[in-house]
């Protein structure tokens, strides 16, 4: 796959993952850094009324928009957080991480990937 051009550091994570993919044999990781090598114009933003269903860890390779309502708390994986929906997702209780710290994932059990 080739890499688009992308900020340095999100180059460097969409090579970790895709040798993580090669390396456990997991296609989630390769389904991730797929999602994340879309050109700008077409990424995701992903709004807070997806992020209320399922459990555990939620990747969203976009942007996550302060649309609808979140009423408990999750973990969120994201490129980037609109100020509004960083602040709903805190007071549901949950917590936004930047898409770097989805390599600190052990358990495929736990991850959602929305797009």
């Amino acid at each position: 796959m080739k890499i688009r051009d992308k900020r340095e550091p999100l180059k460097e994570l969409i090579g970790k993952l895709r040798q993580r993919q090669i390396k456990s044999r997991e296609n989630v990781w390769g389904a991730i850094a797929e999602a994340l090598n879309r050109p700008r114009r077409k990424s995701f933003e992903i709004a807070l009324s997806k992020l209320d269903k399922g459990d555990g860890a939620i990747v969203a390779p976009g942007t996550v928009m302060a649309g609808g309502a979140i009423a408990r708390p999750v973990n969120v994986y994201a490129v980037r957080f609109t100020k509004a929906a960083r602040e709903k997702i805190g007071k549901a209780g949950g917590k936004c991480h930047p898409i770097y710290e989805i390599l600190d994932i052990k358990t495929l059990s736990e991850i959602r990937i929305l797009v």
